[in-house]
């Protein structure tokens, strides 16, 4: 059901989000930003900004460390389906 959609209506952008948070989520460590972009085959640029969106909504954590990892709001998504 999930590749059901015409690729016209689907977004480039949530599926690069989407990959992103796959990336950190299956990692056995923090991940750092270049990890990441080169893990996703993304630019420097394009992984910082969708990390700093990630980070913002509280689905990836950074530990002032520049590691990131999942955030809260994954496991309050994981709650919802649950209930």
């Amino acid at each position: 059901m999930a590749n059901s959609a015409p690729q016209a209506n689907v977004s480039q952008t949530v599926l690069k989000a989407i990959d992103v948070l796959e990336c950190i989520a299956s990692a056995t460590d923090p991940l750092t930003a270049p990890d990441v972009a080169q893990q996703c085959g993304l630019s420097r640029p394009t992984a910082y900004r969708l990390l700093t969106t990630l980070q913002s909504r509280g689905y990836i954590a950074n530990e002032q460390s520049g590691l990131y990892h999942l955030g809260m709001s994954v496991l309050s998504l994981s709650k919802n389906l649950l209930d």
